[in-house]
């Protein structure tokens, strides 16, 4: 069974829970490589306010973290799902996708794995020609709309071609390159 993390932080305190079968050394451990933790925010802080045209995103972004994602597939069908989506609906995309399809660990849910997502009915079609009847079991009824094929293509890539624990051992830019191959995948743009 996983390690489940409990991280709430308020202006007075941070309050830190955590189950599963780990120590505390390696709970914190993991927490902190999760969140960051090591990196210096001040440091950062401090090259954005040294440029005119950044030292409004200091005050912006003050205190936020990015987050390294556990599950890289689940990254890489949310950025699919992202695309000319805003955050609030693809979020609940992929929250449905968990409840779901993901494994229930004490009421948090897993994203369900590429083997099982590539087995998902992409739309209501497909889902009454299998099963005969609507259940609203499948990828549109997630409100992921022309992304479904996109989706069901990565999962069927990270099952027969790409090895999904080796992005961890590439460098940032062959990491980078493998993952842009995926069909719906593409770099960021901000604004």
């Amino acid at each position: 069974e996983p390690s489940i993390f409990n991280v709430k932080q308020t202006d007075e305190y941070v309050d830190f829970t955590y189950t599963g079968n780990v120590s505390e050394k390696t709970a914190i451990e993991n927490v902190k490589k999760i969140y960051d933790l090591d990196f210096d925010l001040d440091k950062f802080y401090k090259y954005l306010d040294s440029y005119d045209e950044l030292k409004d995103m200091s005050k912006f972004c003050n205190g936020l973290r990015l987050f390294q994602a556990k599950d890289p597939f689940e990254c890489i069908i949310s950025s699919i799902c992202s695309a000319n989506n805003s955050i609030k609906r693809w979020t609940k995309s992929i929250d449905d996708m968990k409840l779901k399809w993901g494994r229930n660990f004490n009421d948090y849910y897993s994203f369900p794995n590429p083997s099982n997502f590539k087995e998902l009915y992409l739309d209501d079609d497909e889902e009454l020609l299998n099963e005969g009847n609507i259940k609203n079991n499948n990828l549109k009824s997630c409100g992921v709309g022309y992304r479904a094929p996109y989706m069901r293509k990565a999962s069927e890539i990270f099952t027969l071609e790409i090895d999904l624990s080796n992005i961890y051992k590439m460098s940032y830019d062959e990491a980078f390159e493998t993952i842009l191959e995926v069909p719906g995948v593409g770099p960021k743009v901000a604004d």
